[in-house]
């Protein structure tokens, strides 16, 4: 291969090795709905498997609504490996980049899995990985304050 003609592009250090399902749920939830648009929760994780291994977890639900009485989860992992020198930490990539790699994975599993489905395929919308993570980032702040003030709280009452 020919390097002349190679972009002069700013590699991030790690690379895609697999991507797989290991959860699919879909059910029929009548009497359930919660309210005319269906409700998404959306979560990420990761961990290392090594000092150059690592896998992130997406996960995605979706509850019953009037228009679509089904409930979907779904989680899906990206195995990632460091390949040369990182630009960034495998935690700034694991948390952003690879969140935002993986997405497109996560959009089409949804929509192909509910292909088929009575109410139609499911359409995950496009999405502003670097804002839902901020304000996961900050939902989890708020969460963890919380969960110190609890503990102060709970303490004093001893």
């Amino acid at each position: 291969m020919s390097t002349e003609n190679k972009p002069d592009l700013p590699a991030s250090g790690y690379s895609l090795i697999k991507v797989y399902t290991p959860h699919f749920e879909l059910s029929h939830a009548q009497g359930s709905q919660t309210g005319p648009q269906s409700v998404l929760s959306f979560g990420s994780e990761w961990r290392k498997r090594s000092d150059d291994d690592f896998d992130v977890l997406l996960k995605v639900k979706i509850d019953p609504s009037g228009d679509r009485p089904e409930r979907l989860v779904v989680h899906l992992v990206g195995q990632f490996k460091r390949v040369g020198t990182p630009t960034l930490s495998i935690e700034d990539f694991a948390n952003m980049n690879a969140v935002a790699i993986l997405f497109p994975y996560l959009r089409q599993q949804l929509t192909t899995a509910t292909m088929s489905s009575f109410f139609g395929p499911f359409y995950l919308p496009m999405v502003n990985v670097s804002a839902l993570m901020a304000r996961r980032k900050v939902s989890q702040q708020v969460t963890s304050t919380e969960q110190q003030r609890r503990a102060i709280r709970a303490s004093k009452k001893r």
